[in-house]
């Protein structure tokens, strides 16, 4: 299996933070291999990004938020994604 780095995922996710993709996805990318398969089916891929193909995942849009984590009025992670 060829040596994935953070530059191998950011080609397929360009506009995702290298943070996130250091922190979540180059691990396990280490391991699995990158890309994920096409169709995801039942590899592990399928469950690390959420039953979600890669495509999906390319069109979302992060933002970097400060939030105080002590406030229980916050809103939902889920609700902070949005797809494009």
């Amino acid at each position: 299996m060829p040596q994935v780095d953070l530059q191998a995922i950011k080609d397929s996710l360009p506009e995702w933070p290298d943070d996130v993709i250091e922190q979540w996805l180059l691990p396990f990318a280490k391991d699995l291999g990158w890309p994920p398969p096409v169709p995801l089916g039942e590899h592990r891929w399928h469950y690390i990004l959420a039953k979600k193909p890669l495509s999906w995942w390319q069109g979302l849009k992060w933002e970097l938020r400060d939030i105080d984590l002590q406030n229980p009025t916050y809103p939902h992670v889920i609700g902070i994604w949005q797809s494009r």
